[in-house]
């Protein structure tokens, strides 16, 4: 890989590993002999109709003052007059700074429909009078149908490290009253909701998510009379903190792209697992990847078929073990693990019998053994 790709391919894994870091603070202080900037916390509201959304932000004038430097130098003075003038382009910002995407992972482009600044700002204030008014932005974002899924995202673009910023979004459909909060940071997280339709699902419309399995590691072991099937799930975006998959765009994954991952993704999968199955390290006899959108539960064949949103993308891989003798005890050796993903469920299926386990940096080893009533024949 050439140098420059390979730099900014590092840039875009140290950011991307910020998104899935567990450890978050609600508030978080910068301090200097100088001065000290508390994080940036925005608050908005989206509903969702079946042609529309409409984004409702209230923004704090104080935010001007990290966003543009308002008050910090004589010729950027803390004024009625100069927050009015930065409001009236700070909408611009905010359409970037907010990113949207359909179903499909193609981002929507909003448009300013109204900004309602307070009364006061057309008088002489103090500082901290200032620094307490809010301006309101309502944006409107057209659908070509009604959205299944939508992936909301603060672009990791926007914004810096001396100034962090946290977005809470109040979704909900309309015509309800039920709502999902989600919280996006400039460290660039994803959260995707799903939504029903009445005219699709029927019923009454509802909001499902954030999508769990568009966020965590996830891990299926099944075991049978006859051999152990054990089914890992990571997040595109979790899975390239650990290694970039090649593609030309960097919010879609075509099929040509998915066929030429799959060796290497493959070879780090059977590197970071191993298991024994009645003591003995267990090779595998067949295994296989798959790429899944948001709403696929996984093809029946290991051939890639559609393209697909980076944001929305889990990578499944799946390894079968047939051991001479019934399974009966089962060690997991996991190394799925770096600063980003320091968690892994574990959901083991034997019979009618089921048991959630964790695992981690500090355990990445399961044991599992089969119990008396599976051992009675169930």
């Amino acid at each position: 890989m050439p140098k420059n790709n390979l730099a900014i391919s590092r840039r875009r894994h140290g950011r991307i590993a910020g998104m899935f870091t567990a450890a978050s603070c609600l508030v978080s202080l910068f301090s200097s002999p100088a001065h000290a900037h508390v994080i940036s916390i925005g608050r908005g509201w989206v509903v969702v109709h079946p042609d529309h959304l409409r984004v409702e932000w209230k923004v704090a004038t104080e935010d001007f003052v990290h966003d543009y430097g308002l008050g910090t130098t004589p010729a950027r003075p803390l004024t009625s007059a100069a927050i009015r003038r930065v409001a009236a382009r700070h909408a611009d910002y905010l359409l970037k700074r907010l990113i949207i995407r359909d179903s499909e992972g193609n981002r929507l482009f909003g448009k300013l429909v109204s900004r309602t600044t307070d009364p006061a700002l057309n008088a002489n204030l103090d500082r901290e009078r200032l620094l307490s008014l809010r301006i309101t932005y309502v944006f409107e974002y057209k659908l070509k149908r009604s959205p299944r899924y939508l992936a909301f995202q603060q672009s990791p673009d926007e914004g810096t490290v001396e100034s962090p910023s946290q977005l809470y979004l109040d979704v909900s459909l309309a015509g309800t009253r039920r709502s999902k909060i989600i919280r996006l940071t400039n460290g660039g997280n994803v959260e995707t909701l799903k939504f029903n339709w009445p005219d699709v699902d029927g019923g009454r419309p509802t909001i499902v998510g954030p999508i769990k399995e568009l966020k965590s590691v996830l891990a299926y072991i099944d075991v049978a009379d006859d051999g152990v099937r054990v089914t890992l799930e990571v997040p595109l975006p979790v899975l390239e903190t650990f290694l970039h998959v090649d593609r030309a765009d960097r919010d879609f994954l075509e099929v040509s792209e998915q066929m030429t991952a799959t060796p290497r993704l493959l070879a780090f999968f059977r590197n970071r697992t191993s298991i024994s199955i009645n003591g003995p390290v267990a090779e595998p006899s067949r295994a296989r990847l798959e790429f899944l959108g948001a709403d696929s539960s996984g093809p029946d064949t290991n051939r890639p078929s559609v393209r697909l949103s980076t944001w929305m993308t889990r990578v499944r891989f799946v390894q079968s073990y047939e051991p001479n003798s019934r399974p009966e005890r089962i060690e997991l050796r996991w190394n799925v693990f770096n600063p980003a993903v320091l968690v892994a469920e574990v959901l083991v299926t034997c019979g009618s019998q089921r048991s959630a386990h964790r695992i981690s940096t500090y355990e990445p080893t399961l044991r599992w053994a089969r119990s008396a009533t599976d051992k009675a024949g169930n």
